[in-house]
Formats: structure tokens, C-alpha cells, sequence
């Protein structure tokens, strides 16, 4: 006898209904749709304009140059304050940054009064030299000396080290010595090389490695060979000071924050996916840290920023919750231009929605502050300090619960006024009532749809290096037949375009390191790779808020039982206000025409109503046919 419960059949009849959360898998597919990735890189590139402009108003983060391990390494301000480990150390932060500044400025002093010219350039005495550093001019001071030292030495060190490869080249030969030895010999050649040129480029090589890479270009006795030596040396020690004091102007805070932000986003996706939930807990503190410290020490520069990014996502924001709604409610698809109408015409309630609960905690928080100063009040203030107190934890509670509502109920904001069509207050209470009906439902959604993001940010990414790889070498296997105009150790488009790595998408270019073509060719494509790995930023942006929306719509069904397919959709005014043209009359079936036509049918006869019967009983006598005469006829 045939099993009727085949695994077909079971498996069709398995119930998907009853795990909702099945849903939040399809953020993927709504999130890589073009209309949503172009409208979050276009958000993506109008703030990155906005923060480089506020970095030309706003002094940037100071920075630290400091030797780790005999390397070079450039700290920002933002990076040292995410690394002190105690609270006191934080809350002592300025007073750290003035000795960091003092640390910087005295470096810079004892390179300059170690200047190994003797000419105008350099500061006469101690006391000119902390004048320069004092005032911020030891760049324009320096300036001519070390542009002078760097065209001679850069087309010096390219003809020393040609010589030397032709020696060890000719050596090897003539000896017919171990090939393995003549590899090694010229690997530490190019070391060497590469070394020296970013000395001279970028100044951020240690002395005792300089020294090194100095005597395996130039390891001879003859003194115009030593000349050659010295003018490297002294070009590298200008390069040293010129960069060091141009860095400890400090970098800009929106770039300094951006790259922040950025890395230590791509090291909690890391770690989640690796399934190391404490490290990643650490990276998250961190990046807390990080938003501390710009609200801390850059206030005015943070509000900016802030008002900025959410007047931009309240628009771009907007647009793609409402395609992703329209998507997942009726499979609807809408274009950006229709998306970004609906943001724009709604504007108002996104914007403000995030605001109001803000605008809350802070007033009540300085009502509670203004009361409280009765309290100050001598004598009387001891009186009324306890029915104070009672004031002020009920605006505590309310505080508390605004601020866990505004956090955790954040994601849905957005969702609900693209979903429902309503206003601000609808959105805050929405938000508010579904994260406190079902906070461990949010969690759960949440934390799945967290880890979920990490796999496809960790995806995209690996998606882009492998494309950026491939295109680096099939267009380098052609480009690099010709090398570098001022680094023959290295092809033109590597020059041009670094190699990218996964870690690292878009390696730094060394722009001292170019002439004017190379320079023009490398910002035309730093361009173009800068807006392809920004597109892994916006497909971040794109599945936050398409991941949100899909959340949205679960919540909503378990609280309000209301149905997926339920969402707001807007008619045209033209539509509403058009004339509706009336519903014709059906007509009857013509049938076919005989083959003869009907002889019509003659007029029927004009009926008139039927007279009264009267009964013969009553009927009157008739009288003579004789006419009557007329009253005015005279008689015969």
C-alpha cells in the first residue's frame, strides 16, 4: 500500500506563516534594486560634499605622529580618545590634547634645529624656531628649501638605482652565482627603492631605516657618490618636518569621523559573522565612544552635521521605504522619481519624527533643571527638596521611556509614514506601542536582520574587491608596459591606482609622487573608485531602511492584526477631480437580417375612451329634432 504522506506533499503543507521572520531573508532582493542604490549614493555623496565644506569652516582633529615598533603611525584625535581605557582619562581629554600638541611641537623643534642645511631656510636660533611653530608657518618657511631637495633627489634616486640593479645584475652573471641569491638581493633593492621614495614623498620613514635603504642604492666610497648620499638624506630629513607639521594641523572631523565610522562598522560586521559577539560588543563601544567625542568637543560641527544627515535621509530615507513598501504590500514597483515626490511631499513628518522625542527629553530635562533650583534656596529649598525629588523622577521615568522608545523605536519611524501615509505623531506612536507591545519580537527581528546585514555587507564587499581586482590587473596587464615617469620601479596604472585590497578598496595615492598627467589621470579614476566602493555604503543604506520597512510590516500584522497587503497608496490630484464619463446603456443583440424584411403592420385605429352606460331606466325622453330657436332671432 503507497504511503500517502509523500515528502512533496509534506512539504507543501508545511505552514510558512507561522515563522514571519522568514520575511526579513528578502532584504537582500529589496535592497539590491538600482532605483534604492542610486538614491542612497546620491545621500551618500551630497553629505560627503556638505562635510568637506564644514571642514573648510571648522578646525579639523588635531593629530599625533608617533613610532610604534619602529613604524610611523599617524593617530587622530578621535582615535586617541576611543583608546584611553578609563573614564578619568576621558573626562581629563583636554588636558591630553594639550600635551599631545606639546609632544608634536617639540618634535618639530628638534628637527628643525637639526636642519642639516645652513642657509636662510632654517631658523637662526631656539627661540626663531618656536616663533615658526608658534605662529603656524614652519610650511611656508620650509617650503622652498624642500621642493628644491625634492626634483633633484627624486630623478637621483631613480638614476642610482638603475645602477646599482646594472651592478648586481652584471655580478650574478660574471660569478653564475645561485639564482635564489640574486632574487633576494634584488627584492631588497626595490625595498630599498620604494623606502627612499616615500621618505621623499611623505616623510613617514624612520631614520634608522633610511639610513639602510641609503647604503643599497648607494654603497660606495667615491665622494661625488657621497654628495649624492648626503642630498638624499638632507631632502628626507625637509620632508620629514614639511609633512609633520602639515599633519599636526590636524585632518578634517567629517573625514577623520567618516573613515571612523566606516572602519570600525566593517570590523562589527567581521566579527559577527565570525560569531564573536564580545569583540564585536567592544567595537560597537568604541564607535559610541567615537559619536562622544564629536558631540563632546565639536558640538556646533555635530548639530550641523546631524540637522544636515537627517534633513537627507528624511528625503532619501523616505523614497526607499516607500518603494520597499509598495514591493512587499502589492509587488508594486515605483520608480525614485515617484519615490522621492512621496519623501518630499512628506518631508515635514520625516523629518520632524525623530526631533519631537528629542525635543521632549530636553525640555523636560530643563523644566526639571529650572524647578530644581528652588531647592537651592536657603532653608526654604531643605522644606520642598522632597516634593522636588518626586517631580523629578516622574520627569526622570518620562525621559527613560522616551529615550528607549527613541532608540529602539528609531528604525521605525520612517516605515510607518511610508507605509500608512501619515504624519509624524502616528509614526512616534506606532513606533513607540509596537516596541513596547513586542520588545522581544523587535530584538529577535532585529538581531537576526543585524547578522543577516553582516553576511551581505561582508558578500558586496568581496563582490566589489573581486570586480576592482580583475579590472586593476586586465587593465594594468596593458597599462604597465609603460612605468612611472618619476618611480620606474612601479607601472604607470599602479602608480596611478594603487592595487586594491579587501581591507582596503582604495589604497591611498602617493601624489608627490606624480607629474601633471599622472595627476590628472589619477584623480579622474579616484573619482570612479571612490564611487564604486561608496556603493557598498549604499547598499547599507539601501537595507537599513528596506530591512526596517519589512519589520514594519511583521510587527504591525502581530500587533494590530492587520494585513501585509494593507498600505497607503496616493491617487493623482487629476484623477480625483476628472469628470467620470457616465455608464452607457447596454444595447440588445442585433440579430441577422432576415432574407425578406417584414411587411410593417398598418397603423392601428385611434382608440378613444368607452362611453358611460347609462341605465334605460334614467335615460331621458328624446325630444324633436326640430331646432331650437335662438334667443336674438326675431319671430315670423
Amino acid at each position: 500500500m503507497a504511503d500517502n504522506n509523500s515528502p512533496t506533499e509534506i512539504q507543501s503543507s508545511f505552514d510558512w506563516s507561522k515563522f514571519p521572520f522568514i520575511k526579513i531573508f528578502n532584504g537582500f532582493a529589496l535592497a539590491r534594486r538600482p532605483g534604492k542604490l542610486l538614491l542612497a549614493l546620491m545621500g551618500i555623496v551630497i553629505l560627503c560634499f556638505v562635510g568637506t565644506i564644514l571642514d573648510f569652516i571648522f578646525p579639523g582633529a588635531m593629530v599625533m605622529s608617533s613610532e610604534i615598533d619602529g613604524k610611523i603611525v599617524i593617530s587622530t584625535e578621535l582615535d586617541i580618545y576611543t583608546s584611553l581605557k578609563s573614564k578619568e582619562a576621558r573626562n581629563n581629554f583636554e588636558n591630553y590634547l594639550l600635551n599631545v600638541k606639546e609632544y608634536n611641537d617639540g618634535k618639530i623643534l628638534d628637527l628643525l634645529m637639526a636642519a642639516p642645511f645652513e642657509d636662510k631656510n632654517k631658523p637662526k636660533n631656539r627661540e626663531e624656531a618656536e616663533k615658526w611653530i608658534k605662529e603656524g608657518v614652519v610650511n611656508a618657511k620650509v617650503h622652498d628649501q624642500y621642493y628644491e631637495g625634492f626634483y633633484y633627489s627624486i630623478p637621483l634616486l631613480k638614476t642610482q638605482y638603475d645602477r646599482t640593479r646594472g651592478h648586481i645584475e652584471k655580478r650574478f652573471k660574471k660569478t653564475n652565482a645561485n639564482q635564489d641569491l640574486r632574487k633576494e638581493t634584488l627584492e631588497r633593492l626595490e625595498e630599498a627603492y620604494i623606502g627612499l621614495f616615500s621618505a621623499l614623498t611623505r616623510g613617514d620613514q624612520t631614520s634608522d631605516d633610511r639610513d639602510i635603504w641609503v647604503h643599497r642604492i648607494i654603497d660606495t666610497t667615491d665622494k661625488e657618490k657621497a654628495k649624492n648620499k648626503d642630498m638624499l638624506a638632507h631632502t628626507m630629513e625637509w620632508a620629514r618636518i614639511y609633512h609633520l607639521s602639515d599633519s599636526a594641523k590636524g585632518h578634517g572631523i567629517f573625514r577623520a569621523f567618516l573613515k571612523f565610522k566606516a572602519w570600525h562598522l566593517h570590523q562589527i560586521a567581521t566579527e559577527l559573522v565570525r560569531g564573536d559577539f564580545a569583540m564585536a560588543k567592544n567595537q560597537c563601544h568604541e564607535l559610541l565612544l567615537g559619536i562622544c567625542w564629536l558631540f563632546r568637543f565639536n558640538f556646533l560641527y555635530a548639530m550641523l552635521l546631524t540637522l544636515i544627515g537627517g534633513a537627507v535621509w528624511s528625503i532619501v530615507g523616505g523614497a526607499i521605504c516607500r518603494m520597499t513598501a509598495l514591493q512587499v504590500a502589492r509587488d508594486e514597483r515605483i520608480g525614485p522619481m515617484a519615490a522621492l515626490r512621496f519623501s518630499m511631499g512628506k518631508f515635514a513628518s520625516f523629518f520632524t519624527a525623530p526631533l519631537i522625542p528629542c525635543m521632549i527629553i530636553v525640555a523636560i530635562a530643563l523644566a526639571t533643571w529650572v524647578v530644581s533650583l528652588l531647592a537651592a534656596i536657603p532653608y526654604v529649598g531643605e522644606i520642598i527638596a522632597p516634593a522636588l525629588i518626586l517631580m523629578a523622577l516622574l520627569g526622570g521615568f518620562i525621559i527613560a521611556l522616551v529615550t528607549i522608545g527613541l532608540i529602539g523605536g528609531y528604525n521605525l519611524m520612517y516605515p510607518t509614514i511610508a507605509v500608512e501615509g501619515s504624519d509624524n505623531f502616528d509614526a512616534i506612536s506606532r513606533s513607540f506601542s509596537y516596541l513596547f507591545a513586542q520588545p522581544w519580537r523587535m530584538g529577535f527581528y532585529s538581531l537576526i536582520a543585524f547578522i543577516y546585514g553582516a553576511i551581505c555587507y561582508l558578500f558586496v564587499r568581496l563582490f566589489v574587491f573581486l570586480m576592482l581586482t580583475a579590472v586593476h590587473t586586465t587593465v594594468g596587464s596593458a597599462v604597465n608596459i609603460d612605468a612611472s615617469a618619476n618611480i620606474s620601479i612601479l607601472g604607470k596604472l599602479d602608480a596611478i591606482w594603487p592595487a586594491p585590497e579587501f581591507f582596503n578598496l582604495q589604497p591611498a595615492i602617493n601624489w608627490w609622487g606624480l607629474n601633471y598627467t599622472e595627476t590628472f589621470a589619477a584623480g579622474i579614476v579616484w573619482i570612479w573608485i571612490a564611487l564604486t566602493v561608496a556603493m557598498i555604503l549604499a547598499f547599507v543604506v539601501s537595507f537599513f531602511f528596506s530591512i526596517n520597512t519589512t519589520i514594519y510590516f511583521l510587527l504591525r500584522q502581530r500587533v494590530d492584526a492587520t494585513e501585509l497587503e494593507d498600505v497607503f497608496v496616493e491617487q493623482d490630484f487629476e484623477e480625483l477631480t476628472e469628470e467620470q464619463p457616465l455608464t452607457p446603456t447596454p444595447e440588445p443583440p442585433i440579430d441577422k437580417a432576415p432574407a425578406e424584411a417584414p411587411t410593417p403592420p398598418a397603423d392601428p385605429p385611434t382608440q378613444h375612451p368607452p362611453a358611460p352606460t347609462i341605465p334605460l331606466e334614467h335615460a331621458e325622453k328624446p325630444e324633436d329634432p326640430a331646432p331650437k330657436k335662438k334667443p336674438d332671432e326675431p319671430s315670423e
